[in-house]
């Protein structure tokens, strides 16, 4: 059996942890679980770690994505008491420079199709920080792939590590879309890329109801399989795949 990592997800949200579900950002409400005493950043990962000492953390910063605001206090505080931690941040990147601002604080960019306006900010953003510098999130709602139609078709482009973002179908149990995760292996296949590792990652779960999530050739996901490392069987799961 490979190996593989369990990556929590955090969506913030007005200053908390909110409940994401097929993309329906508007109506995204902080979550409620035994694990934390609130639907702060910091409670909830410290609750996150007394099922195990996660080692990567992704962060969506949904106000900096929509134009709203952002999370810089909260992301400072979270870096200085978990330090031990790599936090991956999707910050609606739209710059090479932004980008650049992220990681040079420390921070794992996770970069949107669906905020680029071009394939040539991907390409200048891979020669800024290299291929291993960032993670690609393919952002997807329904069959539509949301970013410039280049990006998606050319898997040159990509880094090592990318996102198979399903919108539509985060946090609804509705299950990874096994169908076009095996379409986009086979383009990067296609290229001669390297074989890629499967890594499951998992969100955090309010009682009783699923999360959404992120993943690294990601499927978002609500797999009732959460029961086999010993979390809630509504937690949000992705199967990922990283380059080894």
């Amino acid at each position: 059996m490979s190996s593989f990592l369990i990556i929590p997800v955090l969506d913030l949200k007005h200053g908390q942890v909110v409940r994401a579900r097929a993309g329906d950002r508007a109506n995204y409400h902080p979550i409620v679980s035994p694990l934390s005493r609130s639907s702060g950043a910091g409670d909830v990962l410290r609750g996150l770690r007394t099922l195990a000492p996660f080692r990567t953390v992704y962060i969506a910063d949904l106000d900096a994505i929509s134009g709203e605001g952002d999370h810089r206090a909260v992301l400072r505080e979270l870096a200085t008491e978990f330090p031990e931690v790599q936090l991956w941040l999707d910050g609606g990147f739209a710059s090479p420079v932004a980008a650049l601002a992220a990681a040079t604080s420390g921070l794992v960019p996770v970069i949107g199709t669906e905020t680029l306006a071009a394939a040539d900010d991907l390409i200048t953003i891979r020669a800024s920080l290299g291929d291993a510098g960032f993670v690609l999130s393919l952002d997807y709602r329904g069959a539509e792939f949301l970013g410039p139609p280049e990006i998606e078709k050319r898997a040159e482009l990509w880094p090592r590590r990318v996102i198979l973002m399903t919108l539509d179908r985060v946090g609804t149990g509705g299950g990874p879309d096994l169908t076009a995760l095996g379409r986009r292996r086979r383009w990067q296949g296609s290229i001669g890329k390297a074989p890629r590792k499967r890594v499951p990652r998992v969100g955090y779960p309010p009682p009783g109801k699923g999360q959404a999530a992120k993943g690294c050739f990601a499927l978002s996901a609500c797999s009732r399989t959460s029961r086999a490392v010993g979390l809630p069987a509504t937690a949000r799961w992705i199967d990922s795949f990283v380059a080894s």
